[in-house]
């Protein structure tokens, strides 16, 4: 009996499903490992930023503000992958050419935050103003967000697995940055945030060790350009292709679901870097040991992040030829990432949207958020949790939609949709950042215990 042939386009309800081609060859573990170093500097200076806030929160002259400020620094960098979707209209650009920039532009961040990030000077109907801290965030927010547009272009040029690679490498950034931040011990002493503190390591040697990080960085992209054990996209073959006839309906499927994924894509940057990020100083800070409930919501997720990452890329029974040993070492991989899988990516969706709902109430609580007088210990738990359930499903989401974007067989396809991932994942997080700072600013819905 013939086999029937499944159509091209799958429906929205398919969206969650990754297909690998089986005849795509297999990535290298050195070019794996490869692409998560490289992928590690891509958002790591400004993990490091926030990372650092319950200490500029003490000793900057804004206070818990601070995270609000850094927040719309970043989203003013935004007009950047605009601007670079408009230039690739009319004159490409070579994604290589932008990496470099990119890493070159981190250095120097790296090595400026480690020497001038307390700077300040006083302005008119400001007054004293973190200057130097926000100058150069902005900066390195320009770099961080040209990685939409640059990085996942750059990766499109290799095999799909080298994509959660990236994603995988992001994570494992916020992971170092993490474990960095947990070992400068802050104490705090006078029982209020703003009075004296000291650290075992201060923000400068944090942010000295991160350059070490950006070097390694730089040597894995010259690797990858350089090595012929990273795996390109292999060539299409046109006269080998099955001739495919497009219909006006499979066209109109391919762009209905092509806008579902962008649209789902700004709304998981949009809680995450937009709202979460600004406000998860609110909503852990007015704690008891507030600093060290901050760092264990951020740290416990960046644990996780690159492990979820991962799992798209994960094929059914993966490692099922190399013997007993790897069957059951991978099993856990593979049920995982079977489990991901059979929820939709809307139920996904709906996660991490009600668990940053509880974000946003309790910064609208705070100073008081909820259980800080009356059990501490339970309320610090649920504010972690919330955490945890929105960074979890959102990592899933985010790496299943670049995956989607980089399927297909034409490279310019593949390019323009890119560049239109990188848009719409920073106009999500701008949407978010200027909400949140008109709140803040304006309506002074945070912070002040309106709730």
């Amino acid at each position: 009996m013939k086999e029937k042939t499944k159509p091209l386009d799958p429906e929205l309800g398919d969206v969650s499903i990754v297909k690998i081609h089986p005849d795509t060859p297999h990535a290298s573990f050195f070019g794996y490992a490869l692409f998560v170093t490289f992928g590690v500097s891509a958002w790591l200076v400004l993990s490091g930023i926030y990372s650092q806030l319950p200490f500029f929160a003490a000793t900057l002259p804004e206070g818990w503000s601070i995270g609000v400020w850094i927040t719309m620094a970043v989203q003013v960098a935004n007009v950047v992958p605009l601007t670079v979707a408009v230039v690739q209209r009319f004159r490409p650009i070579d994604p290589r050419l932008m990496v470099a920039a990119i890493l070159a532009i981190d250095l120097a961040v790296c090595v400026a935050l480690t020497v001038f990030w307390a700077e300040t000077i006083t302005l008119p109907f400001i007054g004293t103003f973190s200057v130097a801290l926000i100058g150069i965030t902005v900066i390195a927010a320009i770099s961080a967000v040209s990685t939409s547009v640059a990085f996942y272009p750059f990766v499109a040029r290799y095999i799909d697995v080298y994509t959660s690679a990236l994603t995988a490498g992001e994570g494992l950034g916020g992971m170092a940055v993490g474990l960095l931040a947990l070992s400068q011990s802050i104490a705090k002493f006078g029982g209020r945030i703003g009075q004296i503190w000291s650290a075992t390591m201060s923000p400068s040697g944090f942010f000295a060790i991160l350059t070490g990080f950006i070097v390694t960085a730089i040597i894995s992209y010259i690797i990858i350009l350089r090595s012929s054990r990273v795996t390109p996209r292999p060539a299409v073959d046109k006269a080998a292709q099955p001739l495919l006839e497009v219909t006006r309906a499979s066209r109109r499927r391919s762009f209905r679901r092509n806008v579902f994924i962008l649209v789902l894509l700004a709304w998981t940057n949009c809680v995450e870097n937009g709202i979460v990020m600004a406000l998860i100083p609110y909503a852990t800070l007015p704690y008891p040991s507030g600093d060290t409930v901050f760092r264990l919501a951020t740290f416990a997720s960046y644990i996780v992040d690159p492990f979820v990452c991962m799992l798209p890329a994960v094929k059914k029974g993966a490692w099922s030829e190399r013997g007993r040993f790897w069957r059951i070492l991978a099993a856990p991989i593979t049920g995982t990432a079977s489990i991901f899988r059979s929820v939709p990516l809307l139920a996904h969706a709906s996660i991490y949207s009600v668990a940053m709902a509880y974000i946003v109430i309790s910064a609208m609580m705070s100073p008081a958020p909820p259980l800080s007088t009356s059990n501490p210990i339970l309320g610090s738990f649920l504010i972690i949790f919330a955490k945890q359930m929105c960074r979890v499903p959102l990592a899933y989401v985010k790496t299943v939609c670049w995956l989607r974007l980089h399927s297909g067989s034409d490279r310019k396809a593949r390019l323009a949709m890119s560049v239109a991932g990188g848009v719409a994942t920073q106009v999500g997080a701008g949407v978010g950042a200027l909400g949140v700072f008109i709140m803040d600013h304006f309506v002074h819905l945070f912070g002040t215990g309106v709730l």
